[in-house]
């Protein structure tokens, strides 16, 4: 194609004046081929005329389907003529649809002397044209050019149009016009203010400010850092570029068939976050369009922890797994809960040590862990499978009642044989005034003859079998009786069989039963000594009942004393 220097449809030119052109080369869809090389030959129907380079030019690559020719053509002739490009030498097709190009030009004289009849024409914008955003001055102006008489007064009129100007000495005028962009049409009228009706020029244009539409999509949806996305933008076929704008940078969007509106590029994303890319493309009128998507950049997954042990210790578990060597890391956080998949801690490390200690905890207690890896943000798509173990030690579980409580506690999580369980109890804390041994396969027991009210305190502590007493495997608890009054109660069972006859002890089978012994009565009755022996036990018990009662009674009154300060 062939532009003239205004970039008119066609261009008014002034004879044995020189003028610039433009040669393009553009493809079937209109748009410019930036890899064209070759020959282009240049012929004109004035055949006096000048024309750039000797009527030749072979396109370089450098040139990217350009070429500029300034003030090269020259026309000697008044009249219409034709500019056209051909692939050989001074030839012009009768049919000017069979040229590489041709431009029609209007060749007129030079400006009358003063008081001269030039008529007022108007070259820019011509008649018919399609005006877009490069037309246009801040938005929404266009400048209206052309020639007339020299030094005449001019007025440019239309729908919303009213503005006045004048020629300069050699008839040329350009005026800035404001205009309604919303509207699709415009017409207006350009005039000599002295003889409007004998010097005038009409023109009807069309008006395109409307910005190419832009509808950006991108793969994958959720990208993660250190990859690749492709963005993909569809827009109107009939625009010139589509670049992207990634912070500072810009890249140059490719399509594989213009006449789609298809453009992608496929960008790597360095790091994790939200990615800002922008993307801009201009239509053959100049309209420009912008559009900015939010890309959620997520962070590369690390490796999941494999085979994670727990180990039961006093007051601790000790945890170890598999390192993780495939990457880096920065350590490893641990998610730990008293029921499976319920994690309610997490603990992290702070070096790269694939084990770790959770102490602090209360014996008796089950704990569940799950591992997984972590650098920064980074960490493991998935925990490691859970994994369980039971502090060691027991735990107690008081439960008050009338002058008793009742203590159960679980067993000892540990291949460890115990001999016996010392259960110690007493009103306060740090001293545990009484002491009972218990059989170590004894997990309950109600201890009685407590006085209610009064908070008391129990600690457990088992025992060996060489005799070690385990203090660090001790557990305690507090409780309350709550009953009215002092209540006297029933001894414990026997917490074992024994075999008749007294042997030894069995827990599997009761004592077998005997029948009682017939004793033969004596004729004469009770001996006197029977009798008074019956009196003095009489005696002696009713003593010992009496006692009973009072020393509860007096011990009671004495923590009274004591609670009451």
């Amino acid at each position: 194609i062939i532009e003239g220097q205004e970039g008119v449809e066609k261009p008014v030119l002034q004879a044995g004046k020189a003028a610039t052109m433009t040669l393009r080369a553009v493809d079937q869809f209109g748009n410019r081929d930036r890899n064209f090389k070759g020959m282009a030959y240049m012929a004109t129907t004035d055949e006096q005329a000048e024309l750039p380079l000797f009527g030749a030019y072979d396109f370089r690559f450098q040139d990217e389907g350009q070429k500029i020719l300034t003030l090269g053509l020259n026309f000697k002739s008044q009249g219409e003529h034709t500019m056209v490009i051909t692939e050989e030498p001074d030839t012009i097709p009768e049919n000017l649809e069979d040229a590489l190009g041709y431009l029609d030009v209007s060749v007129i004289n030079k400006t009358s002397a003063p008081g001269g009849s030039q008529k007022i024409f108007v070259t820019n914008p011509r008649a018919q044209s399609l005006l877009g955003a490069s037309n246009l001055l801040n938005g929404n102006q266009i400048l209206v050019e052309g020639r007339g008489r020299e030094f005449i007064n001019i007025a440019i009129t239309g729908e919303g149009i009213d503005v006045q100007g004048e020629t300069d000495r050699e008839g040329n005028f350009s005026i800035p016009v404001t205009i309604d962009t919303s509207k699709t049409e415009l017409r207006f009228v350009v005039e000599d203010i002295q003889a409007p009706q004998n010097n005038s020029d009409e023109v009807e244009v069309r008006i395109d400010v409307t910005a190419p539409a832009l509808d950006i999509s991108f793969a994958p949806e959720e990208p993660i850092e250190q990859s690749e996305v492709l963005i993909v933008v569809q827009t109107e076929p009939s625009v010139e570029d589509v670049y992207l704008e990634v912070g500072e940078t810009q890249y140059a969007m490719i399509t594989s068939d213009l006449s789609s509106g298809k453009y992608q590029y496929l960008l790597n994303v360095p790091e994790a976050g939200i990615l800002e890319a922008t993307v801009h493309t201009t239509d053959t009128l100049g309209n420009k369009a912008s559009q900015t998507v939010l890309i959620p950049v997520g962070l590369r997954d690390l490796p999941r922890v494999e085979n994670p042990i727990a180990e039961a210790q006093i007051n601790a578990i000790a945890l170890r797994w598999d390192p993780v060597t495939q990457t880096d890391i920065t350590g490893y956080r641990i998610y730990v809960g008293t029921e499976p998949n319920n994690f309610i801690h997490t603990l992290d490390t702070e070096s790269q040590d694939a084990s770790a200690t959770v102490a602090g905890l209360p014996p008796g207690s089950t704990y569940y862990f799950s591992v997984l890896a972590i650098d920064g943000k980074r960490e493991s798509k998935e925990k490691s499978e859970t994994v369980s173990a039971t502090v060691l030690g027991v735990q107690l579980k008081t439960t008050p009642g009338d002058g008793s409580v009742f203590i159960e506690w679980t067993s000892l999580d540990a291949d460890l044989p115990l001999s016996s369980f010392i259960m110690s109890y007493g009103d306060t804390e740090t001293n545990l005034t009484e002491e009972r041994t218990l059989n170590s396969e004894l997990r309950a027991i109600t201890l009685r003859d407590l006085m209610n009210g009064v908070e008391y305190f129990f600690k457990l502590t088992p025992v060996s079998l060489t005799g070690e007493v385990l203090s660090d495997l001790a557990a305690t608890g507090v409780a309350t009786p709550n009953g009215d009054q002092y209540t006297a109660g029933i001894s414990d069972p026997v917490p074992f069989d024994l075999r008749a006859g007294g042997g030894p002890l069995h827990t599997s089978a009761p004592p077998s039963t005997r029948p009682p012994v017939q004793m033969p009565l004596s004729e004469e009755g009770l001996p006197a000594w029977v009798i008074l022996s019956v009196l003095v036990a009489s005696a002696f018990t009713y003593t010992y009942y009496l006692q009973r009662r009072k020393v509860p009674a007096v011990t009671k009154t004495y923590f009274d004393a004591i609670n009451n300060g």
